[in-house]
């Protein structure tokens, strides 16, 4: 008991000083104002001075997310400094949430491991393309992904009424979360005998007060489902890069040659001589260049999913 104490205790320390470095080596290289990020500074800023979501401004996404940044910003400040302190708040709610996700379901290890990934990759890198939380690409994707990891925690510890809040906040902020939030507790209903009745009735609760707020605007068609985000040549043609169907060749190709360094790796990890393996792993790792072992994760993640599925559901 003892012994597991400090091991979290060390953890947690190597998780801080990462997370302070993390920023320090970013320290105000993280906005670039002229794509989406500035879309989600710019519309806060006219909720608080009365313009209404989809009525006056266009915006392709369901309307949590901008709402409640106007909602924060009237009470700490609309500033750049404000909105820092925004990303670094939900940066460390979604680094504690993997913590105790992790932690509860494979233990200290497997918790450090996925928070140093987190914290290392996504906190504060100085691009927005899908690697910084302090300014991201979008704040319903960053408050939406806190909200689905804070379902899974409710999940994991049986805590209906707060599964049903953070499901809710999770749908409402990007339409790809809702579909994973019905995907998740149906599957928490199947294996963990979840009751569905307070989703049912909170989910048709939410949408009848959401279609009732903005019934003076085409909110669901000529926003969040509008045909030009989804169909035409250009939408096409973004979808096929953003996705990687486009070269799904050569992703493939890059995923099973990360897949096999990893595979090297683990067993490298097996050998009596530490020195040897320690030798070797460095070897591995700087023969591979770019997002190689990024896209084996992926590749890994489903094979970790299905074993586990069919191991322990």
């Amino acid at each position: 008991m003892r012994s597991e104490r400090r091991n979290v205790v060390l953890s947690v320390a190597v998780l801080a000083a990462m997370f302070v470095l993390a920023l320090a080596q970013s320290w105000a290289r993280w906005l670039e104002p002229i794509i989406d990020t500035g879309r989600d500074l710019y519309i806060p800023e006219q909720l608080a001075h009365g313009a209404k979501l989809y009525r006056d401004i266009r915006y392709q996404y369901p309307p949590l997310a901008p709402y409640l940044l106007a909602a924060i910003t009237r009470a700490i400040g609309h500033s750049l400094a404000a909105y820092i302190a925004i990303g670094i708040a939900q940066s460390l709610c979604a680094a504690a949430l993997i913590w105790s996700i992790a932690r509860r379901s494979a233990g200290t290890v497997a918790a450090f491991a996925a928070c140093a990934m987190f914290v290392a990759m996504n906190v504060a890198g100085a691009t927005t393309w899908g690697a910084n939380w302090i300014f991201p690409y979008s704040y319903a994707a960053t408050i939406g992904m806190v909200a689905l990891l804070g379902l899974i925690a409710a999940l994991r510890t049986q805590r209906v009424a707060l599964a049903v809040l953070a499901a809710l906040v999770a749908s409402w902020c990007k339409v790809e979360y809702a579909i994973a939030v019905v995907i998740i507790v149906i599957a928490a209903a199947l294996f963990e005998r979840l009751p569905l009745r307070a989703f049912i009735i909170s989910a048709i609760a939410s949408v009848a007060a959401v279609a009732l707020l903005f019934r003076d605007s085409a909110w669901l068609t000529d926003n969040i489902f509008n045909k030009s985000l989804t169909e035409g040549a250009s939408a096409k043609h973004f979808y096929a890069h953003v996705s990687g169907l486009a070269n799904w060749p050569h992703n493939l190709g890059v995923a099973i040659l990360g897949a096999l360094g990893l595979i090297a790796i683990a067993l490298l990890l097996r050998m009596q001589s530490r020195l040897l393996a320690i030798v070797a792993i460095t070897a591995i790792t700087c023969c591979y260049s770019g997002d190689t072992f990024l896209r084996a994760f992926g590749v890994v993640q489903w094979l970790a999913l299905a074993r586990a599925l069919v191991k322990d559901r």
